[in-house]
Order: C-alpha cells, then structure tokens, then sequence
C-alpha cells in the first residue's frame, strides 16, 4: 500500500534546511507539531482545546487546537520525552508521525499498513546568545517558522483528503479521537554535513516564503 509523505521541512525551508531550535524550545516545538498534526488528522470523536503561550513560556503568540484527550495527551508525551532528549543529545533529527491502518486479526484489531507519516526534521543550536536582545531575537524566529509549519499541516491535511482511509461506524474504542493506530517518534538520521556545519557556523535564520 502506498502512503502519503509529507516534509515540511521541503514545504517551508529553502533546500530543506531543518528547523533550528534552541535546546530549551525543542519541547514545546515538537508538542505544537505533533498535537497539531493529531488533532487535523482525528477520525473519531473530537473534542477541542486551544493552547496559547503560558505566562513564562519562550513563545509570546504561538497558539494552535488540540484534542481535549487526557489519554491523547499521556501518550504523546510518553512518545515525545524520549524524542526531545535524543535531539537535545545528538543535535539533530526527525520527528516522525506516521498513521496506519486497523486490520481484523485472531485476537482483535491489529496495526495495517502506513497510510501517511509527517516528517519535521530539526537542528539544535549549540553555540550560546551573546545578549538576552539576541536571545529574544532567535526565540522570536523559530516561532514564526513554527508558525508557518502549522500552517502548512493545514494546508496539506485540506489537500490530501482524497489519502484518507475508510471510515467506519464510530463505536466503542473507535470513540477514541485518533481512530486509526498512530506512531510518533524520533529518527536519527545521521550527521549530514549541511546540517553539521550549520549547526557549529552560527546561527543561520531559514529563509522565509
């Protein structure tokens, strides 16, 4: 079966330069990303829930919807602490959110075939701010381009709904907003040089659309 793949780094930066974030960003980065590719691609049930920055946050207008799932939000954070101290290690990855279909098996439903995977490849910034004023500065640009990659999720979940699988009675465990089985997790993908020498030159701002 073939499935849809999406790069957003292709979608946003020119060369598909990945997204540099600060360490202390890549948390809430990935948790924009993710919960807003979960909530644009829920088949079940939905409840929504919009985020707006918190009082101490980084991010001063970064706000995006969700689904209101405690489950939702347990699961994504099991998935996403173990991604966010890998980039904070290796400085550098994917983050990957990749849907699969449900099949019949002897003892229930099972996990199908991909149907469609999100990727945002992102490169930590190593070197420090020399003033909180170029602190701010970076702060403020890795939200715009946050911005614009939540923009583009909507985009591309309105342009691909022919991609969709079919969808049954909503019933039982299908009340559960994903519907389908979804896995979310980081990818090492190796120390390109593109990305090396980005990362150890200085910070190099994406260009913008």
């Amino acid at each position: 079966m073939n499935h849809n793949s999406i790069n957003l780094n292709d979608l946003i930066f020119s060369k598909g330069d990945p997204l540099m974030v600060d360490p202390h960003l890549i948390k809430d980065v990935c948790e924009a990303f993710v919960h807003t590719v979960l909530f644009h691609r829920a088949l079940g049930i939905v409840q929504p829930r919009t985020v707006t920055p918190k009082q101490d946050s980084s991010f001063k207008e970064l706000c995006y919807v969700k689904c209101d799932s405690q489950a939702l939000d347990a699961m994504v954070a099991s998935k996403l602490t173990p991604a966010v101290d890998s980039f904070r290690k290796d400085g550098h990855g994917q983050l990957q959110v990749q849907f699969f279909t449900s099949e019949k098996g002897y003892f229930g439903e099972r996990k199908g075939p991909l149907w469609e995977e999100w990727v945002l490849s992102l490169a930590v910034r190593m070197e420090p701010t020399l003033s909180p004023a170029e602190d701010k500065a970076r702060e403020k640009q890795v939200e715009d381009d946050v911005n614009k990659i939540l923009w583009a999720v909507i985009t591309q979940v309105s342009a691909a709904r022919k991609d969709l699988p079919k969808v049954g009675a909503i019933e039982g465990q299908k009340a559960d907003p994903l519907y389908y089985p979804v896995e979310i997790k980081a990818k090492d993908v190796g120390k390109r040089e593109g990305w090396v020498s980005t990362i150890f030159r200085g910070p190099q701002l994406p260009r913008v659309w």
